[in-house]
């Protein structure tokens, strides 16, 4: 069967216009779009992408990633503009900014969505663009980013759930054993808890604190196959490939987009390993390994990707 093609480019307009909202306008947004997916499947998509943020907890709100100019050093200093683009672009090229457009690809399942992302403009007017955007070096963006264990604390401590939930205790040893069980909620140091479908708790220094579904998420494919896990780096094509569909903590998902790495196609990662795996391409081989080295997991480094068996 042909697979299904749709634009974003509607719905991203209505997204950046307004910034931020409950996830029930977000869901008719994409009913009003025509867009044949579930509301949920195509939030995900968006947030692995760093375009849009969900906040699952409470009454479920999402934001657009705020606009950024990235300053390119293999470039040039050439910039990129990433985030909430749309209007921002516009408002740019109305300043007189020219830009060149590059086209973008989320896939789920059977169906693509395309977009209009990485505007790519010249830095004869910086002072212009820094009124529309903030601007940052892509030395700045791996420089910032932290290590794991420091997220931890950043987020809102939140009241212990009176549930039975599933557990798993989180380690940033490589080599520690896990333990999985479902049990009534106890204060288990770096216990991870899946509370519901899409809510994640974790105690850490004697807080329990919610974390977002990126962290929560990647923590438990961790948990799940610690002593398995490994990052797999293919220099040919520049691929990072995470495995167990594990999707990476924000934080570091945009130090990759924001270092030139895109979304590689189903496709790619499964030259190399299982299906379930996550890939992204056009990585750099230090960028790669200072992402891996922050999340604590072994990086292998390969050559090229294994062929396919017919």
């Amino acid at each position: 069967m042909r697979a299904t093609s749709f634009t974003l480019e509607p719905l991203l307009y209505w997204l950046h216009e307004r910034g931020e909202g409950r996830f029930s306008q977000f869901a008719e947004a994409v009913a009003a779009a025509g867009l044949s997916v579930r509301p949920y499947a195509l939030a995900r998509g968006l947030a692995e992408h760093a375009l849009v943020e969900f906040d699952w907890d409470g009454d479920k709100r999402w934001s657009v990633t705020p606009a950024t100019a990235v300053i390119r050093n293999c470039t040039g200093g050439r910039l990129t503009l990433w985030g909430g683009t749309h209007r921002t672009a516009d408002a740019l090229v109305n300043d007189g900014v020219p830009m060149l457009v590059m086209d973008r690809r989320i896939i789920l399942n059977d169906t693509t969505f395309t977009y209009r992302h990485g505007f790519m403009m010249k830095p004869e007017k910086l002072d212009v663009i820094r009124q529309r955007a903030g601007i940052m070096n892509t030395r700045d963006v791996m420089a910032v980013l932290p290590r794991v264990q420091a997220l931890f604390d950043g987020y809102p401590e939140v009241a212990p759930p009176n549930i039975t939930a599933e557990v798993r205790c989180f380690s940033t040893d490589i080599y520690s054993k896990w333990r999985t069980e479902r049990v009534q909620f106890q204060p288990i140091e770096n216990s991870l808890w899946l509370v519901s479908s899409r809510l994640w708790r974790f105690y850490h220094r004697g807080k329990l604190r919610g974390v977002p579904e990126s962290l929560g998420k990647w923590l438990w494919h961790v948990a799940y196959r610690r002593e398995g896990y490994a990052a797999t780096y293919v220099r040919a094509g520049g691929y990072l490939v995470l495995p167990f569909g594990g999707m990476i903590p924000v934080p570091y998902l945009r130090a990759i987009l924001l270092n030139e790495g895109t979304s590689a196609v189903p496709e790619a990662p499964r030259a190399i390993t299982a299906a379930r795996s996550r890939c992204y391409s056009n990585v750099s081989e230090d960028v790669a390994a200072n992402i891996c080295e922050k999340l604590s997991v072994h990086l292998e480094i390969v050559e090229s990707r294994r062929k396919e068996s017919n």
